[in-house]
């Protein structure tokens, strides 16, 4: 396995990183109502450039205004996966955790 490189604790990289480590599945709406941010994929390709295991699969749902039906990924780390990190990475993923979780405190607090 290629070394994994983690992201700043205070970016939508690190908020989406960190979401699919708690076991989330989770899509560009998901992302917005956690982060205010559109910007998902983005993200998610900073994530595989740095060697993190993301997968994603295609979903479809049908939209509130009409008969369209929405077409959307929902991405996410496979369990087996998230196990192998928390191996593998030990300390420094809980150390990345727990900076995420008081970069998320802070900034709710502010508002």
């Amino acid at each position: 396995m290629k070394a994994i490189k983690f992201p700043a604790a205070n970016t939508l990289a690190a908020r989406a990183l960190y979401l699919m480590l708690k076991g989330h599945k989770i899509t560009h709406l998901d992302f917005q109502s956690h982060s205010a941010s559109y910007r998902l994929s983005a993200n998610i390709h900073i994530l595989r450039d740095d060697n993190w295991p993301v997968r994603d699969h295609w979903e479809r749902k049908k939209t509130s205004d009409s008969e369209r039906v929405a077409k959307y990924k929902r991405f996410y780390i496979e369990p087996e996966e998230l196990q192998r990190l928390r191996v593998e990475l030990g300390e420094r993923l809980d150390k990345f955790i727990g900076a995420v979780e008081e970069f998320e405190c802070r900034a709710t607090t502010r508002k």
